[in-house]
């Protein structure tokens, strides 16, 4: 009996070693994860998979994770954070923001529905919202915030803000992205990605053209308010989207990118979204690639 018993125990802790050996052996899994903030309007439904499929094919060994919906839904699923064998390597967050003008000494980057961050430390509503995914969050985090205007003000500042972001998440090695103009998420590309589809006419302005066009003419011209109506509406169709691309392109979709080390600013570079996606996606952006250096 005494050597069944002491056969079962060493089996038991021979399958504990081996479980033990297994489970240390598995490193986490790396995550992308995107936090997106429906609306309807800027943020709509739509727009979600444009991150999604770009991730897929310029980081595929990331897991890509989505929390979407309502600011209840988004904000409760946030709020427990990630697996214990998930690491998170980038954060991308989709929601309005904007830049607080100095209070007490210092401007405060806005996220609505998350909280805020400031030049020295964030908010109880940030600090609620992440203090759970916080710890998943690897050393060389990377968050681009798709929000209009949250790195506003000098350059200083928003320096210092993006360090109080990545320091909250304790990524001494991280780097964030923050525009300084409107954002608009329907263009966050590069050549690769969907700008065929600003080729295309836009069929739901169309007919929203022809319709409004043909009412307002109708009085005046008759029946041929219908040709009217279909000019404008094809003009329309195709110039909208156009217009929109290239507004994005040239004025929008623009801003900062600082990368630390060792818990110090390392590089501060002026970043043209549309064009250089897939060097901020990889982190590939480099010094000679970019207007601003912090040395």
């Amino acid at each position: 009996m005494g050597k069944l018993r002491a056969y079962v125990l060493s089996i038991s802790v021979l399958c504990l070693f081996t479980f033990t050996l297994k489970t240390r052996a598995q490193p986490p899994t790396p995550v992308a994860l995107q936090v997106y903030f429906e609306d309807g309007f800027a943020f709509p439904a739509s727009s979600k998979k444009l991150f999604q499929e770009i991730y897929k094919k310029l980081r595929p060994e990331l897991k890509f994770k989505l929390m979407s919906g309502s600011p209840d839904e988004v904000l409760n699923e946030l709020r427990k954070g990630l697996s214990t064998d998930e690491e998170l390597k980038v954060l991308i967050i989709d929601t309005h923001g904007g830049t607080d003008p100095e209070r007490e000494g210092q401007s405060h980057t806005v996220l609505r529905h998350l909280g805020k961050v400031g030049e020295q430390q964030v908010d109880q509503e940030f600090l609620d919202n992440f203090k759970n995914l916080k710890t998943s969050a690897s050393d060389d985090l990377q968050i681009i915030m798709n929000s209009c205007s949250v790195f506003c003000g000098t350059q200083e500042s928003a320096s210092k803000r993006a360090k109080t972001f990545l320091q909250f998440f304790e990524a001494q090695n991280g780097s964030i992205y923050g525009s300084d103009v409107l954002e608009v998420p329907h263009s966050f590309d590069d050549k690769e990605f969907f700008r065929w589809r600003y080729l295309l006419p836009d069929f739901k302005m169309l007919t929203t053209v022809v319709g409004v066009t043909t009412a307002l003419l109708s009085p005046v011209l008759g029946w041929e308010s219908i040709g009217a109506g279909i000019v404008m509406g094809a003009l329309a169709s195709v110039m909208g989207p156009s217009s929109h691309a290239l507004l994005s392109k040239y004025f929008l979709n623009r801003g900062f990118n600082f990368s630390f080390k060792n818990g110090q600013l390392d590089q501060t570079m002026r970043v043209v979204k549309y064009e250089d996606l897939r060097k901020l996606i990889k982190g590939e952006l480099s010094y000679c690639e970019n207007l601003l250096n912090s040395h």
